[in-house]
């Protein structure tokens, strides 16, 4: 079993998706727009540049996600995306990229239980955990 996060954005999910593949050193492995899709003919000419589905392949993990084309997009509450990487610089690196532009909700620095960890909303929306691994 295994559960993939499926983000939502508004409007933004190419660059978003890029943006995360830079951070993350992944690969976008599928984009579809819903101009390119067999339901753009009954759709209006402005929808046609968003993003229907597009999927981020990290090492053996997959982020998913599209654009919502309701024109009601509301941010995400009461949900995080959790992010353990393997030591402390890394980690480092990944929660100052998500931040730049963003909202940091807690600073990344040790804590009693690991030796990084931090919260931030990045300027995308997406709210995330970011987590050291190595050991204190």
């Amino acid at each position: 079993m295994n559960f993939t996060p499926y983000l939502t954005f508004n409007n933004n999910c190419a660059e978003a998706m890029a943006f995360y593949a830079n951070v993350f050193g992944g690969e976008v492995t599928a984009m579809q727009t819903f101009g390119k899709s067999a339901l753009a003919v009954n759709l209006p000419a402005e929808m046609h540049d968003l993003v229907m589905h597009a999927s981020l392949r990290i090492g053996d993990q997959v982020i998913m996600a599209s654009d919502d084309p309701s024109g009601n997009y509301t941010p995400p509450r009461g949900i995080q995306v959790q992010t353990g990487l393997p030591d402390f610089t890394t980690a480092q690196r990944v929660f100052d990229a998500l931040a730049m532009g963003g909202e940091v909700k807690m600073p990344f620095e040790a804590t009693p239980v690991t030796s990084g960890f931090g919260m931030v909303r990045d300027r995308f929306g997406i709210p995330w955990m970011v987590n050291c691994d190595a050991p204190i």
